[in-house]
């Protein structure tokens, strides 16, 4: 199975080996597929670790970035859990409209996938990508 892990920075690997820690919050050196200056990695009981990157405000983030991060993930992945695939007009719609949320693209189903993962952007949180079994 692929692994979207692959995928990162070493600065992201760099965090993610750090397996003493339950949490690790802090913004990044350069950001993670040209759009996240920011980084979680959070770890629950029975070593279940899950990464998210975010950034808070993407006023001026062009949709190309976006839509590259949703096209790389579809490719990785395949269509979503709810059959949607690559960024798409709708998206852009969606995200112009200032709709308070933007549901994104879901690959969840851990039985399919090794690394389940989720885009979505709120107005309160921002833009965020989370990525789980890292």
């Amino acid at each position: 199975m692929k692994k979207i892990s692959k995928l990162f920075s070493k600065e992201i690997e760099s965090i993610i080996h750090k397996k003493d820690q339950y949490l690790i919050s802090s913004n990044l050196n350069k950001k993670e597929f040209s759009i996240f200056d920011r980084v979680e990695l959070k770890k629950t009981g029975k070593e279940l670790r899950f990464l998210v990157l975010k950034i808070t405000n993407i006023s001026l983030l062009p949709f190309k970035h976006i839509s590259r991060v949703v096209n790389t993930l579809y490719l990785l992945y395949g269509t979503d859990d709810n059959g949607k695939g690559k960024f798409s007009e709708a998206d852009i719609d969606e995200l112009n409209n200032n709709e308070a949320v933007w549901i994104g693209r879901s690959w969840l189903q851990t039985e399919n996938n090794l690394q389940p993962a989720m885009i979505r952007c709120d107005d309160n949180e921002g833009l965020k990508l989370f990525v789980m079994n890292v």
